[in-house]
């Protein structure tokens, strides 16, 4: 019995700490991955709000987790809207804007 009640102790620990939200791990700055360009990148912070960086113009907007594990961000540009959608698997960051796709990885 106190075996049982051991294993389920680690059982649950261990998925509370070990499968954390995608939304979780997002905050913080993300590069493209195999460039060590750290001019450009996106960063994401945790009141939602996200940045990105490039040398033509940054953009800002809000970020939204989505039922489906993916992240939605609505950026501003000028006088513009853009959505780019993102997916984090594993220490990725995988990235869709206009059907250009990057991959991404923490700074």
């Amino acid at each position: 019995m106190k075996v049982t009640k051991m294993v389920g102790t680690v059982l649950i620990v261990g998925l509370m700490f070990g499968c954390s939200a995608p939304q979780t791990r997002l905050p913080g700055k993300w590069v493209d991955e195999g460039k060590n360009d750290t001019k450009n990148y996106i960063e994401f912070f945790s009141d939602n709000t996200v940045t990105m960086k490039t040398p033509e113009m940054p953009l800002t907007g809000k970020w939204t987790g989505l039922s489906d594990g993916r992240i939605k961000a609505d950026m501003e540009v000028m006088f513009s809207k853009i959505t780019v959608m993102f997916e984090i698997k594993g220490k990725h960051l995988f990235m869709e804007m206009d059907g250009k796709k990057a991959t991404l990885v923490k700074m």
